[in-house]
């Protein structure tokens, strides 16, 4: 029997997070959120010289989580320090609205502090219920805040809806005006993201506004992060990390803005979900994540050093590579000059924003090389640690926070993604069986 929470010094519990690899996962997360939407939404990038240890302890935390046993995690005596921590990073929020995110935070530590015992799988699924009707609400009161051609990433989108509806291929027509931190930039001509979100967005917005294709992936995110736990022996897990993914400062911008990791998360949460019972459909969600995001490459190595070490991932990952190719390609053919001017060209020819959350946003200047080599190293290096599903899902997350730090043009839509892939591992680590995931 674990010792009742109450009775327990907090410095244990705390200590207990960090001696396994979830509870490293979950600190990095943390670290990640905190760091990522403080320094969002002060505004002053110089608060970076404070805050950015945060992103490198992010980096470090779910590394290191690779390279601890698998021992379980005890939710009991970490619940309270945990459900403070996302207390803490909701409230750095100072544009969102207060009254449900708080009343929702607070609802959470209720449960889980008060009532664990006796939190079943309706109740759980009831607050992922009310933890997605928290997102829907604040997720539609950002976008009535942020007009759609205020940002050139949702005037694409639209842009890109327009061009479907007319039968006319977006990467050629498709237009917008650069949205920079000192005012209006330089036109982009082409839609500038790959086919994935481009018919994600594109096509919702035939009908609503395209922002509501980020919306439904982001409740959809929560969900698939919660559900090893809802279906499995630890339902108030899956409320914890549900309200976690509420409680990131910058989900409402993550919508607003349309940012498109909120398309390729679930697509990469799904696959590993799937990845034992359904090698192939696993295969196909994680070549569709992929394809959605042209800086995903720098996950390459990292999967050619799961493929060359793990024969019983190799299935899975020559399908992925299959339906990459099959959902690219198609627009790749339409006009490859314009498709590459639009994707690759328009990208690599992109000044670095001194207001990236990364190095650069400190003001110190990472040689292309160094870029480059960072994450490729990093994915030989935790390739070597992935043996489940739940540990590739912790890789990715390990790689894509160098690929943020080291990056001149990173920003919250890329540590977002971070936070909610660690999140994600750390579910199904203590999925269904209550240790293990599926």
């Amino acid at each position: 029997m674990l010792e009742r929470t109450e009775a327990e010094p907090v410095g244990n519990r705390l200590s207990s997070l960090v001696r396994t690899r979830p509870g490293l996962a979950l600190v990095g997360a943390l670290a990640g959120a905190s760091g990522a939407g403080i320094t969002f939404f002060v505004g002053s990038f110089r608060s970076l010289l404070v805050l950015f240890p945060l992103l490198v302890a992010a980096v470090v935390a779910i590394s290191l989580a690779l390279y601890r046993p698998p021992e379980p995690l005890p939710w009991r005596r970490i619940a309270f320090p945990v459900a403070a921590g996302f207390a803490i990073v909701s409230s750095v929020n100072l544009h969102g609205l207060f009254a449900p995110r708080g009343i929702a935070v607070a609802g959470g530590v209720f449960l889980l502090t008060k009532a664990w015992d006796r939190i079943d799988r309706r109740t759980a699924a009831v607050s992922l219920m009310a933890v997605s009707a928290v997102i829907l609400g604040i997720s539609v009161w950002g976008m009535t805040r942020q007009p759609a051609n205020a940002i050139d990433v949702v005037a694409l989108h639209d842009s890109a809806s327009a061009a479907l509806r007319a039968g006319q291929n977006p990467y050629v027509v498709a237009e917008a005006v650069e949205t920079l931190p000192d005012g209006p930039g330089e036109p982009i001509i082409g839609y500038t993201y790959p086919p994935v979100p481009m018919l994600a967005y594109g096509l919702t917005g035939i009908v609503v506004d395209p922002r509501i294709a980020g919306l439904a992936a982001v409740i959809a995110t929560v969900w698939l992060v919660g559900w090893p736990l809802l279906v499995g022996s630890r339902p108030s897990v899956a409320i914890l990390l549900g309200s976690l993914v509420l409680a990131i400062p910058f989900l409402p911008q993550m919508v607003a803005f349309g940012w498109t990791e909120a398309i390729t998360a679930p697509f990469l949460i799904a696959s590993a979900l799937l990845w034992r019972r359904h090698p192939s459909w696993a295969g196909v969600l994680l070549g569709i994540g992929l394809a959605s995001k042209q800086y995903l490459v720098v996950l390459a190595p990292l999967l050619v050093a799961v493929f060359v070490l793990r024969s019983d991932f190799r299935r899975h990952l020559l399908v992925a590579l299959g339906a990459a190719v099959a959902v690219t390609l198609p627009w790749v053919l339409l006009d490859p000059q314009a498709f590459f001017d639009a994707t690759i060209v328009h990208h690599l020819t992109r000044p670095p924003r001194v207001d990236s959350l990364g190095l650069v946003g400190v003001g110190l200047t990472v040689p292309t090389v160094v870029a480059v080599l960072g994450p490729t190293v990093a994915g030989g290096i935790v390739g070597r640690r992935v043996a489940t599903p739940s540990d590739l899902l912790l890789a990715m997350s390990s790689v894509l926070g160098v690929f943020a730090l080291l990056g001149n043009r990173s920003f919250t839509n890329y540590w977002w993604l971070v936070v909610v892939l660690a999140l994600a591992a750390v579910a199904m680590m203590h999925g269904r069986s209550g240790r293990h995931e599926p």
